[in-house]
């Protein structure tokens, strides 16, 4: 994996993005609705997001 990387490229389905979502909030106290994971996301914009989350308490 590299960070470059799309979600869509990684064959993240509906169900996974769910997933994520959850064990952000649950693991990491970051809330990241589904509907903000989409495909053309990278893994690089998600940590980026989760980041920027975590700093400004969102």
């Amino acid at each position: 994996m590299h960070p470059e990387a799309t979600l869509g490229a990684l064959d993240v389905d509906s169900l996974t993005t769910v997933e994520i979502s959850i064990r952000l909030e649950r693991d990491l106290g970051v809330t990241v609705g589904d509907d903000e994971l989409q495909p053309d996301l990278t893994l690089a914009d998600v940590a980026d997001l989760v980041d920027s989350r975590r700093t400004t308490g969102v």
